[in-house]
């Protein structure tokens, strides 16, 4: 059975997989790999922004299937949940970045603090309304 939960956490996740591959790399990636940094902390940032990157993407794609019912309700329950778990982690991390930092593109941490936010409380609501 199709869980719109799901399906709306999947199209936020995707929305946010955008963001992050094209506003964020813009914004963030390219100015932090033309600072002073040392080269090894500019080399583990980025692989760390390919990561988070590539964790967008795969969970948008999870939560399209457990969404569209292509994964058995047990699987998808244990995923979803997983998801959620990381998703609100980063939710609590970005508010913590958002309160030590007033950078210029706070408005940006922001978004992505309230997305992530949002996709947390739809998996978790999709996982718990039925």
């Amino acid at each position: 059975m199709i869980n719109v939960y799901f399906i709306l956490a999947a199209i936020l996740a995707t929305l946010l997989s955008l963001l992050q591959l094209t506003v964020v790399k813009s914004r963030v990636l390219a100015p932090l790999l033309q600072s002073r940094l040392h080269d090894t902390a500019k080399q583990m940032l980025h692989c760390m922004y390919h990561w988070i990157s590539v964790l967008f993407l795969l969970s948008a794609l999870v939560l399209w299937a457990c969404g569209l019912a292509l994964v058995s309700s047990m699987h998808a329950f244990a995923l979803v949940l997983f998801l959620a778990l990381i998703y609100g982690i980063f939710v609590i991390w970005q508010l913590y970045l958002l309160r030590l930092n007033r950078a210029e593109d706070a408005w940006l941490a922001w978004y992505q603090g309230m997305s992530l936010l949002l996709i947390c409380l739809l998996c978790l609501a999709g996982l718990f309304m039925r």
